[in-house]
């Protein structure tokens, strides 16, 4: 299934990233935000808006997880049918609120790295690639993520730890800073996307054949952002009165040379394991909704 076309390919291996991926059905948009709803009602605010990982081990975050056209686009962009899904993390920032994430870049604190010999391989520059998939629309207002075009080409970049902790309330866990000159932090682009729209009937069809039009609008899929995982990016405070919720899964190539037991919640999406020494170790498939 191809969901990319040459020229996003091409703007990917150039700027880093790509934006506007339609990601997955709007049915399963609506077990997102179901299973998400669920979750308020157990945690506050401060847990939720960093604290919820591996959902691609529950049936609604597996339908995400493996959905085809962010497999398909992973595939494309790791250069092989052969992929796994490291992990994944729900983000959410409440608003209004001064809660933001610094610049850095994905890969840095990862031990990843391709399989020995295949680092030149034509057409291959990413070892992991992230999927943001916005489960509520992300306007500007709402603090979007933030891409530096190009960043990823520089290769992995010193980051001072702790070193955005006087700038607010940074949402990343060892409070990462990678440093951005101010004409390099000018050309970011926000990551602005829609969640969908849905049946108000919740039939979730591509083409609604429900027979109340006063109640109902077409749907279409919700969106996503993808990224290098040596792209900079961050982004700033959601200061509106919105919500900001979206989900990012992280995929590699499943031959992805990375130490013993550093992804233990690892589950092939696409194609077969590898059988090669200190390769991933894998979990079964999750259990679909």
């Amino acid at each position: 299934m191809a969901t990319l076309t040459a020229a996003d390919v091409a703007h990917f291996k150039d700027e880093g990233f790509h934006c506007g991926l339609r990601s997955l059905s709007s049915a399963a948009l609506l077990a997102a935000r179901a299973a998400y709803a669920a979750l308020e009602t157990k945690h506050d605010r401060q847990f939720l808006s960093v604290g919820v990982h591996n959902t691609h081990l529950l049936p609604w975050g597996w339908a995400i997880a493996s959905s085809p056209p962010a497999v398909a686009a992973a595939a494309e962009l790791l250069g092989s049918a052969d992929v796994v899904c490291l992990g994944s993390h729900v983000f959410c920032k409440y608003g209004p609120s001064e809660e933001f994430v610094s610049w850095h870049q994905d890969a840095t604190y990862w031990r990843l790295s391709h399989p020995a010999g295949s680092e030149g391989e034509a057409g291959r520059e990413s070892v992991v690639v992230s999927v943001w998939t916005a489960l509520d629309d992300v306007p500007l207002e709402t603090g979007p993520v933030r891409m530096v075009p190009g960043s990823h080409k520089a290769g992995y970049l010193p980051h001072e730890l702790g070193a955005a902790e006087a700038q607010g309330e940074n949402l990343l866990s060892q409070r990462q800073l990678c440093p951005v000159a101010p004409e390099d932090e000018a050309t970011a682009v926000s990551m602005v996307l829609k969640a969908g729209e849905v049946c108000a009937k919740r039939c979730g069809a591509a083409q609604c054949p429900c027979d109340d039009a006063d109640r109902c609008v077409r749907a279409y899929p919700p969106q996503a952002s993808i990224h290098d995982g040596l792209t900079v990016h961050g982004s700033e405070p959601n200061r509106s009165q919105l919500r900001r919720l979206g989900v990012t899964h992280l995929y590699a190539r499943a031959d992805v040379v990375t130490p013993k037991d550093a992804w233990p919640n690892s589950v092939l999406v696409n194609g077969a394991a590898s059988s090669a020494k200190g390769a991933l170790e894998l979990l079964p498939t999750p259990a679909s909704a």
